[in-house]
């Protein structure tokens, strides 16, 4: 038995099973595709707010959003260029309260896992089940050895110079072979976008996988932690003051997220998108003493080792956050690519499971009868 009779019910069962986590997947990266223009339009009061000549600082708006969910720990505040984005004020529960710069009321309220993205997200990294990511992450490692090993020797033709029809489907099939045929030509399209973000998508999933990546660094983790002063009386550092630090250090940041500390020996631990940084996810770290505002460490994207600034380009590349709207094309098409492989995979085998492609035999033509 040659091996490619060998590896098709491989193939098949594999798609048949653990392919639907993939099509799971494919469908809530499909759906979040296009969220960062969608998004404002689902929830306006997420996205923009009025402009005013004095906002409030950052620790009323701290404030404010303790007042208005007294019952959860605020965990941080992130904060946008944009002067008309509101503050977002998240609670250790993934609680989010949206807060007008000018009047610190919240424009809008909703948990990271709510709303119609929110769900998608939910849905996609897994968070259904204790061991839902782990899940998800296998069905990506399924995805690879599905198309760069069993899928493509499958489909890689025995003779060259056929090697461009695995790219189209002839017209002349008709039921299952249209659908196999599809189901290649599909295949060949969205191949290398569908491993791309498979490969991406894992370091999120595995633990492991993302240790590997950062140890690339080379550096071992120090310990940044806050001197407490010996009078316990003596206040925090004020969240202005931080911000002046913040400013001098990035300035004109476009994205600000900090970290509040909730014991006394906790840092400020502060992530910082820069001006000119070169995607979305190029993060520098600041930590900030809690109570003198000393700098306990500052490393910006620009001197982050090789690992680190892997995984964040690789973070970036998963979300289609490289390559503005073209990039996210090519994401959303990979993902009902997908979707085309599982359907017309499903669709064939249930074709040859119940024989609906067996010719029915034609009627008997009656038998004249012969005149006297």
């Amino acid at each position: 038995m040659s091996w490619r009779r060998k590896l098709i019910p491989v193939h098949r069962w594999a798609g048949l099973t653990i392919g639907l986590v993939v099509m799971l997947s494919a469908l809530t990266g499909a759906g979040m595709a296009f969220r960062e223009q969608l998004e404002p339009i689902f929830y306006p009061g997420v996205a923009r707010t009025a402009p005013c000549a004095a906002p409030l600082p950052l620790d009323a708006l701290a404030a404010a959003a303790r007042r208005l969910h007294p019952a959860g720990t605020l965990d941080y505040l992130r904060v946008q260029r944009d002067a008309t984005a509101p503050v977002a004020a998240r609670f250790v529960n993934k609680d989010t309260l949206y807060l007008d710069r000018c009047t610190a009321a919240a424009s809008a309220s909703q948990n990271r896992y709510q709303g119609f993205f929110g769900v998608l997200e939910w849905l996609h990294r897994g968070q259904w089940a204790k061991v839902g990511g782990w899940v998800m992450g296998t069905g990506a490692l399924s995805l690879i050895v599905l198309l760069a090993g069993i899928g493509a020797y499958l489909w890689w033709p025995r003779r060259p110079r056929r090697f461009s029809q695995g790219f189209t489907v002839s017209r002349k099939m008709k039921g299952a072979a249209f659908n196999i045929g599809l189901h290649r030509a599909v295949g060949a399209w969205v191949a290398i976008p569908l491993l791309l973000s498979a490969l991406t998508g894992l370091p999120n999933a595995f633990d492991g996988i993302h240790n590997a990546i950062v140890s690339l660094d080379g550096v071992a983790e120090a310990k940044r932690v806050s001197t407490p002063p010996i009078d316990p009386r003596a206040p925090r550092l004020p969240l202005a003051a931080a911000w002046l630090t913040i400013d001098r250090l990035a300035p004109n940041a476009s994205e600000v997220l900090i970290h509040v500390a909730r014991s006394p020996r906790d840092p400020l631990e502060i992530y910082i998108i820069a001006a000119d940084a070169p995607h979305a996810n190029a993060r520098s770290y600041l930590w900030l003493d809690a109570w003198s505002g000393r700098v306990i460490d500052y490393v910006p994207y620009s001197r982050m080792g090789a690992g680190s600034r892997l995984y964040y380009w690789m973070l970036s590349l998963h979300t289609g956050a490289v390559g503005g709207l073209i990039g996210q094309l090519i994401l959303f098409l990979g993902a009902i690519g997908a979707l085309t492989l599982g359907y017309t995979g499903i669709n064939a085998y249930v074709r040859r499971r119940f024989k609906l492609d067996r010719k029915r035999p034609a009627p008997a033509r009656a038998t004249p009868v012969a005149s006297a």
